[in-house]
């Protein structure tokens, strides 16, 4: 572009020192200067008043300075005009709309506000040149696909609403991710089988402190533990006890006086497995499970289109599902887990989760992964901890030789990688 190497970081600076000169909020000094380089690549010739701005542009030794300085400042006056209509109570309405389209009751005033100041920044830079994307959160999507499927739902209204085009989806969606989060449920009941009040005391703030869902309940002897059984839901015992564990039915694990980081890792992880592991055959019912005989080098919009379309004529699943998952596909972002295609789609079924084990005749390429196997899932987002079976899927796959997976033929070979101990 016939500009010198240092030309950008020059220009940042004078209009940095020259802010009170304008006023853009929104749009930081790096950005504006920005801009100015895009337009200058672009070569546009348009004769507008002169601004204030050109005095930071000549001082860059940048020609055409008078055409870039006109053009940036009704560029971002129009740019303020759209950040102004943007309000919390506008994106409450547009999560709403979201809400009513998936049912999933994800959003408070602190994901409005957020998405609120977010858009004004996105709106405030564009993206006109190349933004190179430094983050991977391929694992962040896997965890929280719903969280993404309905950011995805939210810029195509935020996009048709203010007539904008926001292109980034990703940090969308991880507001969306801390919103699920956020999202209020019912305490997860463990209790503290110990005859050493003090040390027992000591380890039930660190557990709650460190895993804030968590209510833990002092058990000092046998009876106190049996009466708790009798009275809570209790998804875990922690034997803090110098003797033997009485007899429960309930699964346990024992800490050795104060309670260390890895115990802590182990308690986090044992929970999101417990309620998973005892439930998988009602998750992923071999009765539903397919081998389906796609056409060979077809595309993965067709194979879905295919597989649904055979699943609705055997009313395995609705026409409405089918339409969410087929319009979930077509945008792109596929959640594949470790060659494992997971289409999905919100749900109003009375079950929270249910996984459909598909095995493909042959296999399909969906955004450079071969995949050979399918888990088409819909999920009830009303019940909260079942999405964690997202998070189970992902460690759990994650830790199985892509071959294996890729040599799945049947559900039986599926659930065993599964039940498979570490």
């Amino acid at each position: 572009m016939g500009l010198a190497p240092t030309l950008l970081e020059q220009l940042t600076e004078n209009i940095r020192s020259a802010r009170d000169a304008f006023s853009y909020e929104h749009a930081h000094s790096a950005q504006i200067a920005s801009l100015c380089v895009s337009i200058y690549a672009l070569q546009y010739d348009i004769r507008l008043t002169d601004t204030k701005i050109n005095d930071c542009l000549r001082q860059s030794d940048m020609s055409f300075s008078d055409d870039i300085g006109s053009m940036i400042r009704t560029f971002l006056a129009e740019q303020n005009q759209i950040i102004d209509s943007i309000t919390t109570g506008k994106i409450l309405d547009l999560l709403q709309m979201t809400y009513d389209e998936h049912q999933a009751p994800v959003y408070d005033m602190e994901l409005a506000v957020s998405l609120a100041n977010h858009l004004k920044r996105s709106i405030a830079y564009p993206i006109i040149l190349a933004d190179k994307k430094l983050h991977n959160i391929a694992n962040i999507k896997a965890l929280y696909p719903l969280a993404f499927d309905l950011s995805i739902h939210f810029i195509g209204l935020v996009n048709q609403t203010f007539d904008v085009l926001i292109y980034d989806i990703d940090l969308v969606g991880l507001y969306f991710s801390c919103a699920m989060d956020r999202v209020k449920t019912a305490p997860i009941e463990l209790v503290l089988f110990s005859n050493q009040y003090a040390v027992a005391s000591i380890n039930k703030q660190t557990i709650e402190r460190a895993i804030p869902e968590v209510n833990v309940t002092l058990a000092m002897n046998a009876a106190e533990l049996q009466n708790s059984l009798q009275n809570q839901a209790v998804k875990l015992i922690l034997n803090n006890h110098d003797g033997p564990l009485p007899i429960v039915s309930i699964t346990s694990y024992t800490i050795r006086q104060i309670m260390t980081e890895m115990d802590l890792r182990f308690i986090r992880d044992l929970l999101e497995k417990i309620d998973i592991e005892r439930h998988l055959e009602d998750y992923f019912p071999q009765t539903l499970t397919a081998q389906f005989k796609n056409e060979e080098h077809a595309t993965w919009h067709a194979v879905i289109q295919d597989l649904t379309t055979s699943f609705v004529e055997k009313g395995i699943i609705s026409a409405s599902e089918q339409e969410k998952i087929v319009s979930r596909e077509s945008e792109g972002n596929n959640l594949v887990i470790n060659h494992l295609a997971v289409p999905h789609c919100t749900t109003n079924r009375g079950t929270p989760f249910i996984g459909i084990f598909v095995h493909l005749e042959h296999p399909v390429q969906i955004e450079g992964e071969t995949v050979q196997n399918v888990l088409l899932s819909c999920i009830n987002p009303n019940v909260r901890n079942e999405l964690k079976i997202f998070s189970y899927l992902y460690y759990t796959l994650n830790k199985i030789d892509s071959s294996v997976i890729l040599s799945w033929q049947t559900h039986a070979e599926f659930m065993a990688s599964l039940k498979q101990k570490d």
